[in-house]
């Protein structure tokens, strides 16, 4: 849903509408997360009494019939064929104003929400969900279908079983007509192939360099390529990104060598087919091996971005001086969504409820600004504002903002020392951004 959609600004919690309804069979139960798009909720098959899935888009969103269709081609493709390691669609439909997928519900986590804990994959861990996620890919390109958008948000990792591949959304389908209009560029940026970054067609091994930049970013903490051309939202980097054994260590050298081939920059470089690479894919790591990120190159990476701000500061000539103040500007990131204000955002009784929304949105920049509204609208709960800020500089630097993300831990530090936990935990991070001085 995009932030300008949302309703005006209530002095009371604003109680989700569909909680409590059934949409095509489906009870409604809860929320479990919103995004750019629409929101994903518990529901129960009133039917056959299963829990389920269900993905809901706010209607504004859907306002042509080519948007339309594409929502419902999902559950097209997926109808064609099921695998283990993909989530099941049951049903897709129509009801009122609404449109819906009902799928599978998978007891776990996403990949992307352990990424956001801070809890790199071991690599016998990834090594788990690159089989899943090739055999799955696999499946799906043998009956024609690219996924587009492989990234960690769309890896399910259950509580029990093997990972699963989610959202065929943005799914190219080779044997039906493109809905896509010519130019048009989809997926998500920092885990985009360099071919699609550039207006090139995608293909199967397009997909793989996304699970292989999943998995890069999954061991490491950081995804391979970071550095985004703000107005077009794509990877701009020519170079290839460090070796996942420089980037991190404890990674066995055939898995890393593996690895580098699925994100070479030329796809006639990567593996043909990921049945070629699920067969090359070397045997398990030892159990009990661990990542830990290389903080040399984290450092390289602050050193190299404040070089470029530095020289954007130069260009940009005197009247852009920085500020003197303790209390840094905000982090120089584009907004999720082209006008989005912090105003935007839906205002709820307490700081505590205002966090516990920020929790529930599921798409990185919005999920961004959320935390961003707490600080805005509750200043004098300083422990919320410490927290929410500290969740905010997490967010940019799993997205690779180093500069920013150590902008902001030094605001924490500097403007809520009181709030003596966040800042426990703020130091570190700001030690690791810097690197040794």
């Amino acid at each position: 849903m995009d932030p300008g959609d949302v309703p005006a600004i209530s002095s009371t919690p604003v109680p989700d509408p569909l909680v409590g309804r059934t949409l095509g069979g489906f009870r409604i139960t809860s929320l479990l997360a919103s995004g750019g798009y629409g929101r994903v909720y518990e529901a129960e098959q009133v039917t056959l009494g299963r829990k389920a899935a269900l993905k809901v888009t706010d209607p504004r969103t859907l306002n042509t019939p080519v948007k339309q269709k594409r929502f419902l081609r999902e559950a097209e493709i997926l109808a064609r064929f099921a695998h283990p390691n993909i989530v099941q669609i049951y049903e897709a439909g129509r009801d009122g104003d609404d449109y819906f997928l009902a799928m599978e519900f998978v007891e776990g986590e996403s990949l992307q929400a352990r990424i956001d804990r801070g809890q790199p994959l071991s690599p016998r861990e990834a090594w788990g969900v690159a089989r899943a996620a090739l055999a799955a890919l696999a499946r799906a390109h043998k009956e024609g279908v690219i996924h587009r958008d492989v990234k960690p948000g769309n890896l399910l990792l259950p509580t029990d079983g093997e990972a699963k591949l989610t959202d065929f959304g943005l799914a190219k389908d080779l044997g039906s007509a493109s809905l896509t209009d010519p130019g048009i560029i989809l997926g998500t940026p920092m885990y985009m192939s360099p071919e699609q970054a550039h207006g090139g067609e995608p293909d199967a091994r397009s997909d793989l360099y996304s699970l292989g930049a999943t998995l890069y970013h999954a061991m490491t903490g950081r995804p391979p390529m970071s550095d985004l051309d703000v107005a077009r939202g794509t990877p701009i980097s020519t170079e290839p990104p460090p070796p996942v054994s420089e980037a991190a260590r404890g990674v066995p050298a055939d898995f890393a060598a593996w690895l580098d081939r699925m994100l070479a920059r030329d796809r006639k470089a990567r593996f043909a087919s990921a049945e070629e690479a699920l067969a090359a894919l070397p045997s398990p790591p030892p159990a009990g091996a661990a990542t830990r990120p290389h903080l040399g190159r984290i450092a390289a990476a602050v050193t190299a971005a404040c070089i470029i701000g530095a020289v954007a500061f130069l260009l940009a000539g005197p009247e852009r001086s920085p500020s003197p103040s303790p209390d840094f500007p905000p982090a120089p990131l584009p907004p999720p969504t082209p006008g989005a204000k912090v105003e935007a955002v839906p205002r709820f009784a307490s700081a505590q409820a205002q966090q516990g929304h920020a929790r529930t949105v599921s798409s990185i920049g919005d999920r961004r600004l959320a935390w961003l509204a707490v600080v805005e609208f509750f200043p004098k709960d300083r422990r919320a504002c410490a927290e929410s800020l500290f969740e905010v500089a997490r967010i940019d630097e799993q997205q690779g903002h180093v500069v920013a993300a150590a902008r902001t831990y030094r605001r924490i530090l500097a403007k809520y020392a009181d709030q003596e936990e966040v800042c426990r935990r703020a130091r570190p991070r700001l030690r690791s951004l810097s690197g040794p001085r």
